[in-house]
């Protein structure tokens, strides 16, 4: 990581001036103080991660958080990049896998999912082997199953395979 901030500090033709730990950023010709600074890559990887998936870039967000207050309190670069450093390998262990979890919880089942365990009546005969068709809700649906059943008997559906439902 700290690699990746001097080689874009480098990239920008930036200049740093340090005094007592706070030091300023000419970039392109605008003095910049230390947290600005911070926050202007916060804003970049905000941004970022609004166009992405999989909050990695939100997951670098905490530690230039944590590098603009510490470069706020004064100190200096060392400990800025380190502050970085440790915000991002904390939100990487911690922050980004409790997201990830929120994103991909997979506890409410909809649309086809969602008939799995319904009952259903059985409109046309269905033979073993052969399709015929049920009502699930106000639905009509082809379903098949391994047993016979009559038009009129309740069946349970126990699947789904393609625009057919499996039923017994």
């Amino acid at each position: 990581m700290m690699s990746i901030m001097k080689l874009l500090l480098l990239s920008q033709q930036a200049t740093i001036a340090s005094d007592s730990g706070n030091f300023m950023l000419d970039w392109l010709g605008a003095p910049m103080f230390s947290w600005q600074f911070w926050m202007l890559i916060t804003v970049v990887l905000l941004i970022g991660e609004v166009f992405t998936l999989g909050f990695l870039l939100g997951a670098l967000m905490p530690g230039s958080i944590l590098a603009a207050v510490v470069a706020a309190m004064g100190f200096g670069m060392n400990a800025q990049l380190a502050a970085f450093s440790v915000g991002v390998i904390l939100s990487l262990l911690f922050l980004r896998p409790f997201f990830l979890r929120r994103m991909s919880d997979d506890s409410d089942v909809s649309n086809v999912e969602a008939i799995v365990g319904s009952p259903a009546k059985v409109l046309s005969a269905i033979v073993d082997g052969e399709t015929g068709y049920v009502r699930v809700g106000s639905e009509e649906w082809r379903a098949r199953s391994i047993a016979d059943h009559e038009a009129g008997d309740l069946v349970e559906v126990t699947g789904v395979e393609g625009n057919t439902l499996l039923v017994k």
